[in-house]
C-alpha cells in the first residue's frame, strides 16, 4: 500500500519542486539581466561627462590633462568606458556600445562567451543575439535603455512556453 501512494505522490513531489525552481530561475534570471542593465545604463551616463568635461581642452597635439589622466588610468576596457562620443552618433553604433556595456556588467572577466554561457542557463532565448536595444534612445539630457528579448522556462518540455520580455531604465546624462 506504502508503494503505491509512494509511486502516485513522488512524481507529483518531484514535478512541483521543478516547477518551483524553474520559477525561481525565471526569477533571478530576470533580476539579473535588470541588475546589469541598471549598471550599464549608469556607467553609460557618465561618458558624456568624462568625453565633454574632462577631455574639455584637448588639442590635435595631445588630450586635456585630466581626460589623458583618466584615460591612462582608468579606461583599459572595452566593456566599461568608450573612447568615442557614441551619444552623438548614430542608433547602430550606440547599441553596439550598450550591448558590449551590458555584457561588461553582466559576467566577471566578460566575453560574448561566458555572457551566452549565463543566458542559456537563464533560458534566454538565442543567448546574446536574443537581446535587441534598438529602442533605446537619447532624448535631450536623459538615456533611456531599453531591452527586449525571450525567455524559456527551464523545464519546458518541448520548447513551447517562451515569455516576451522587456526592461528598462532611464538615466541623466552627465556633462550634455
Amino acid at each position: 500500500m506504502i508503494s503505491i501512494e509512494a509511486c502516485i505522490v513522488l512524481p507529483i513531489f518531484i514535478i512541483l519542486l521543478m516547477f518551483i525552481y524553474g520559477f525561481f530561475i525565471l526569477f533571478a534570471g530576470q533580476n539579473i539581466i535588470a541588475h546589469a542593465l541598471i549598471q550599464s545604463a549608469q556607467s553609460l551616463s557618465l561618458d558624456s561627462y568624462s568625453h565633454e568635461k574632462l577631455d574639455a581642452g584637448a588639442t590635435d597635439s595631445g588630450p586635456a590633462l585630466i581626460g589623458g589622466i583618466f584615460n591612462t588610468f582608468f579606461v583599459t576596457d572595452e566593456y566599461y568606458t568608450s573612447n568615442s562620443k557614441w551619444y552623438s552618433e548614430d542608433i547602430a553604433s550606440m547599441n553596439d556600445v550598450i550591448k558590449k556595456r551590458f555584457i561588461g556588467y553582466l559576467v566577471v572577466n566578460p566575453t560574448d562567451g561566458k555572457a551566452d554561457v549565463l543566458l542559456d542557463y537563464l533560458g534566454v532565448e538565442d543567448g546574446l543575439d536574443g537581446f535587441d536595444f534598438s529602442l533605446s534612445e537619447i532624448d535631450g539630457d536623459y538615456l533611456t535603455v531599453i531591452v527586449t528579448y525571450k525567455q524559456k522556462f527551464i523545464f519546458d518540455f518541448g520548447d513551447r512556453v517562451t515569455m516576451d520580455m522587456q526592461q528598462s531604465i532611464k538615466v541623466k546624462m552627465w556633462g550634455i
